[in-house]
C-alpha cells in the first residue's frame, strides 16, 4: 500500500481535499480490494505504487469525476457497517471505511469536492470563500410526452434530490418556499417544461414578493419553447446528458425580459375583468383559431399527443385543413370586428388582417420569426427582449402562417407600443391565446400594459 508522500504532486488550483486507504467495489458483488484514494474537485484518483523501473515514484488512475454525484451514508449491506456508496448519473461505487468516523469523513469531503467543482465551473469562476448558487429545477412531468418524468431521478443524482421538484405535487409554491427557506435568494432556477410552464413558475415568483429573485433558465420540454429558443436553450431537450446542461446554467448570462399585463373587460359586465399575465405573445383571431382547434383535439384525445414532433405535425396538420377545406376563408376580417389603438393613435387595419399577434419575443409558433428581426426595422426600432415594447404584426390567415412556417413569408408590420386597448364592434366572439393559451372571447374591451421584467438567463455557448 502506498503512503501519502508517494502521492503525485497536484496543481494549486487542484488541492487535495482528502486522501487515504478504502476498500472499493465498482459493482455489488463482494470483491473487495482496498487501496489508496485521492480526492480533489477534479475527481476521485486511485493511486499505487509503480512496478516499473522505467517510472519510478506513483501511478494514478481516476475512478470518477464528482461534479454531480450523490452520497448516502447508509450501509449497503448488513455485513459492512462502515460501507457507503457514491452515485453518478450511470453507474454506483461501493467504498468500505476503517470506522463510522472515518465513513463520515469521506462522505463530508465528497460533498466538499462536489461544491468546489460547481464553483470552478462558474463563468467567471468564483473567488475562494464564495459559494455557488445551487440551481433547483422545477419539472412539469407532463411535458414533452412524459420527458419530464423520465428526467427526475437523473435531476435529482445532478442537483440533490432536495432540489428538485415535481409541479404535480403542489406546484410551484412549494418548491420555492422550500428553497427559499433552504438558500435565501441566493439559488438559480431550471424549469423544466414548456413556455407555460415557465409562465406559471414565473407567476408565483411574482406572487411570493420575495425581496430576492432567483435567475431563471429553460430546460425547454414543450412543444413551441418559443421563450427557450429566443433565451438561446433550443427548440427542445433530446435526451441529452444533463451535467453539460447544468454547467451552462452556471454559465449562462442574465438577461431582463419584459413582461405584459393583458386586462379583458367584459362588454356585457364591465366589473367582470380578467387579468392574464404575457411573456411571449398575445394574438386574436386567426392563428388563435388555431390553437383553440390544437387544445380541443388535445383536451379530447390526449393519447395522440406523445411527443413533440407528433404535436407539431397534428398542430400544422390543421392548419393545412383550414386551408384545404376552406376555414380560412371563413375568418372574420377584424377591420370590422375591433378597433386597435396603439399609444392613444387608432391604427387603421386592411381589409385581407384576420389576425393580430402582438409579440414579446422574436420567436413565433415553434421558431418562427414573424417580424424579420434580422431585416431592414424601417421606420420601426429594432426589437429587444426588455425595451417595453410590443410589435403588432398582421397575417392574412392560415394560408399565410403557413408560409411563415416554411420562411417563405414574414408577418406584416402594423406597429410598436407599450399600451394597447381593444374595443370590440359587434357582438361576434372571436378567438384569442395568450403563451398558447387559447380560448373564445365574447364582447369585450381588451387593454395591454407593461407589468414588470423577470431575470431569465440566457445561453450564449
Amino acid at each position: 500500500m502506498a503512503n501519502a508522500q508517494h502521492s503525485p504532486p497536484l496543481l494549486p488550483d487542484n488541492p487535495v481535499i482528502k486522501s487515504g486507504s478504502l476498500g472499493f467495489k465498482k459493482h455489488r458483488k463482494n470483491n473487495w480490494a482496498r487501496g489508496f484514494f485521492i480526492l480533489s474537485s477534479q475527481g476521485l484518483n486511485y493511486t499505487k505504487m509503480a512496478t516499473s523501473n522505467s517510472y519510478p515514484g506513483t501511478l494514478s488512475k481516476k475512478i470518477l469525476d464528482v461534479d454531480y454525484l450523490s452520497c448516502t451514508d447508509e450501509p449497503t449491506t448488513t455485513i459492512y457497517p462502515y460501507e457507503f456508496m457514491i452515485k453518478t448519473l450511470n453507474k454506483q461505487y461501493y467504498f468500505l471505511a476503517e470506522d463510522d468516523t472515518e465513513k463520515n469523513k469521506w462522505l463530508d469531503s465528497f460533498k466538499m469536492a462536489t461544491h468546489q467543482a460547481k464553483r470552478i465551473k462558474c463563468d467567471p469562476p468564483l473567488l475562494p470563500g464564495q459559494d455557488p448558487p445551487s440551481i433547483v429545477a422545477f419539472v412539469n412531468v407532463k411535458s414533452g410526452g412524459q420527458q419530464g418524468r423520465s428526467i427526475m431521478e437523473s435531476l435529482k443524482i445532478c442537483l440533490g434530490k432536495d432540489n428538485v421538484f415535481d409541479l404535480s405535487q403542489g406546484g410551484p409554491v412549494v418548491g420555492l418556499e422550500q428553497s427559499y427557506k433552504n438558500y435565501g435568494g441566493d439559488f438559480k432556477i431550471m424549469i423544466c417544461g414548456g413556455d407555460g410552464t415557465v409562465g406559471w413558475v414565473l407567476q408565483c415568483l411574482d406572487d411570493l414578493h420575495y425581496p430576492v429573485v432567483p435567475q431563471v433558465g429553460i430546460l425547454p420540454l414543450g412543444t413551441g419553447n418559443d421563450l427557450a429558443r429566443t433565451l438561446g436553450w433550443g427548440p427542445g431537450y433530446t435526451s441529452q446528458e444533463l451535467p453539460p446542461i447544468i454547467d451552462l446554467f452556471y454559465k449562462a448570462t442574465p438577461v431582463r425580459i419584459d413582461r405584459w399585463m393583458v386586462q379583458i373587460i367584459s362588454g356585457r359586465d364591465p366589473e367582470n375583468i380578467r387579468s392574464i399575465i404575457v411573456n411571449n405573445y398575445f394574438s386574436i383571431g386567426a392563428d388563435a383559431e388555431i390553437a383553440l382547434e390544437f387544445h380541443q383535439s388535445r383536451e379530447k384525445n390526449p393519447f395522440m399527443f406523445k411527443n413533440r414532433v407528433l404535436n407539431k405535425g397534428i398542430y400544422g396538420g390543421i392548419g393545412a385543413k383550414n386551408i384545404l377545406f376552406g376555414k380560412d376563408s371563413l375568418s372574420p376580417c377584424l377591420c370590422s370586428a375591433i378597433v386597435v389603438n396603439i399609444d392613444g393613435a387608432v391604427i387603421e387595419l386592411a381589409f385581407h388582417i384576420k389576425g393580430l399577434i402582438f409579440l414579446n419575443v422574436p420567436s413565433y409558433g415553434g421558431g418562427v420569426d414573424l417580424w424579420n428581426i434580422e431585416g431592414d426595422q424601417g421606420k420601426f426600432k429594432r426589437p429587444e427582449l426588455n425595451d417595453r415594447l410590443l410589435e403588432v404584426i398582421g397575417s392574412s390567415g392560415a394560408f399565410h402562417l403557413g408560409c411563415t412556417q416554411m420562411k417563405l413569408s414574414h408577418g406584416e408590420r402594423l406597429g410598436q407600443g407599450s399600451v394597447f386597448r381593444i374595443n370590440f364592434l359587434t357582438d361576434q366572439a372571436v378567438a384569442m391565446q395568450a403563451d398558447g393559451e387559447p380560448w373564445v372571447q365574447e364582447r369585450a374591451t381588451v387593454i395591454i400594459f407593461h407589468l414588470n421584467q423577470a431575470e431569465m438567463l440566457m445561453n450564449r455557448a
